[in-house]
């Protein structure tokens, strides 16, 4: 039959498919973390924890040690029967040499990498205890921090006023609005292992519907480093922030490196709203310095919004900026605020304070006081965001309209002096001097635009001359 023999259009081998399965890279290679931090990370620890990145790191400097170590210098035989006699050589320097690398690493409690590529590196295994101890060393302070003096960290200031507007009841979460049933489905979609499931249908339940740009899972490199040294960039699993053309574009050119997280369109800017998720696997330790981290970058770029174009920085010990976290139906909040610098010119403290937490998956009470909250602190950060940016849009126009002013007046003057000078010179396109018939020799008189020709019989016109003073 005609349909026995139809034949399939030739393919390419499978070698050929297969090779080019291999040359693909994942599509989140460029999201990988490096294997570990730089030695400057480690060399200005006051004390190092023993982590596992504390680890690779020792293994990498006695690595460095086999490679660079000198060898002998002595000249090598080329008579068996020679090198052999009286005993072999001297082994003296061999005492106290360490394995191979390669057998070292067998040893290790490391796993072996695969043939495939590098062994990825989770970003949350870079928020350990070592890197905690780095952002205390540059005056970024977690919750519950305890200077080496006994002093508490400070609290914020207008807390007070600040729970009275969390608390502030919200027509979205009244019984009518969120039910019973509504409950039960939003514990539902929190029973979940995975993260991203997390992320994706229980967290929206309890954010809402708000009309704010936001985004989640954006690397915020574009930000300067906050501790000087290259660890990592935060990364927030969701964060509040103003559109990107909210924003002055002189204010953006100046404060770009503090407000602006990432270079990708359409990503917010000011970002002072975050919220760290981990499945129930994760660690809340990690969480909590995730938040930590958040918040101070945040709290920066607020901040030099607040004092641009101003002559003295001003430290009012509000906090402006807000991070949460959520494990197993646990939801906390977190204010942060900043304090002036003990000395002229060093870095302000970032602290961070609870403000509250919240078992959402307890009861519908409890689930509308943590949402409730929740809610009510993104308005507030989106308020904050909003005056502070409008104020410096506004004193980002001022300075334009004041630098174009005295451009004007320099304009201005600068085209009266040369009209100054073009009389002076004589220019015939001003007004000319023409002597009135009579008149004696040297002297002159100047006349514009007469109406008439007229004689002078007596002497001449006083007028002003126009060459120069004599």
């Amino acid at each position: 039959m005609a349909s026995g023999q139809i034949r399939k259009r030739p393919r390419a081998s499978d070698h050929s498919q297969e090779t080019d399965l291999r040359r693909k890279k994942p599509r989140f290679e460029t999201c990988v973390s490096p294997d570990n931090f730089s030695p400057l990370f480690w060399d200005t620890l006051p004390q190092i924890k023993l982590t596992r990145r504390a680890l690779r790191e020792v293994d990498r400097r006695h690595s460095l040690q086999a490679h660079t170590r000198t060898e002998s210098a002595g000249i090598v035989s080329k008579n068996l029967a020679r090198f052999s006699r009286r005993g072999g050589p001297d082994l003296s320097r061999l005492r106290g040499y360490p394995y191979p690398p390669s057998a070292r690493h067998n040893m290790s409690f490391e796993t072996p990498k695969t043939v495939d590529g590098p062994a990825k590196v989770k970003k949350s295994s870079a928020y350990d205890a070592n890197f905690e101890t780095h952002l205390v060393h540059h005056n970024i302070y977690p919750k519950d921090h305890e200077f080496s003096d006994g002093r508490a960290t400070p609290e914020p200031s207008g807390m007070d006023s600040l729970q009275q507007d969390l608390s502030a009841a919200r027509a979205s979460l009244s019984p009518s609005r969120f039910s019973e049933s509504a409950f039960r489905e939003f514990k539902r979609k929190n029973r979940t292992t995975s993260e991203g499931t997390l992320m994706r249908n229980a967290i929206p339940i309890i954010m809402g519907d708000a009309n704010i740009a936001n985004e989640g899972n954006i690397h915020f490199k574009h930000l300067e480093s906050m501790t000087g040294e290259d660890t990592v960039a935060p990364v927030p699993d969701f964060f509040d922030g103003a559109p990107a053309g909210a924003v002055d574009k002189d204010v953006m050119r100046e404060l770009g490196s503090k407000i602006k997280p990432s270079k990708r369109a359409g990503v917010p800017v000011v970002p002072n709203f975050f919220l760290e998720a981990k499945a129930p696997e994760g660690s809340p330790l990690v969480a909590d310095r995730q938040a930590c981290f958040d918040g101070a970058n945040g709290s920066r770029g607020i901040h030099a919004l607040q004092n641009h174009g101003t002559p003295q920085p001003v430290y009012d010990g509000i906090p402006y900026t807000f991070s949460s976290t959520y494990q197993s139906g646990h939801l906390q909040l977190y204010a942060h605020h900043l304090t002036a610098p003990d000395a002229p010119g060093g870095t302000p403290g970032y602290h961070m304070m609870q403000i509250d937490a919240w078992a959402m998956n307890g009861n519908i009470n409890s689930f509308r006081s943590g949402a409730t909250a929740l809610r009510n602190a993104r308005d507030i950060a989106r308020r904050h965001r909003d005056r502070f940016i409008e104020n410096a849009n506004t004193r980002a126009r001022a300075v334009r309209e004041a630098h174009g002013a005295r451009r004007a007046r320099v304009t201005r003057r600068a085209q009266e002096r040369g009209r100054q000078e073009d009389i002076g010179d004589g220019s015939p396109s001003q007004a000319s001097t023409v002597p009135e018939e009579g008149a004696t020799s040297g002297s002159t008189s100047q006349t514009s635009f007469p109406s008439s020709p007229r004689k002078s019989t007596d002497s001449a016109v006083q007028t002003c001359p126009t060459g120069p003073p004599t």
